[in-house]
């Protein structure tokens, strides 16, 4: 009895590591990754594009400034 107990739940292991499982699990690992880095990615462009902004806003903030003690 003990035996064909083992033999069914060895039979449900193998089939939860059945090739069609194990490549579904590893496509939704590399899925998953890929989202996590380019979520990084944007955050990182979100930063860059932002201090790019805020640098061209100084550098005409700075011309202006320039441009009017020249008028002045």
């Amino acid at each position: 009895m003990n035996a064909v107990a083992l033999e069914k739940e060895l039979t449900a292991d193998l089939e939860k590591f059945s090739d069609e499982n194990v490549v579904e699990a590893y496509i939704t690992a590399i899925l998953n990754l890929c989202d996590k880095n380019r979520k990084k990615l944007e955050k990182e462009l979100l930063k860059r594009k932002l201090f790019l902004v805020a640098l061209e806003r100084y550098d005409i903030q700075k011309t202006l400034g320039r441009l009017d003690s020249h008028f002045f």
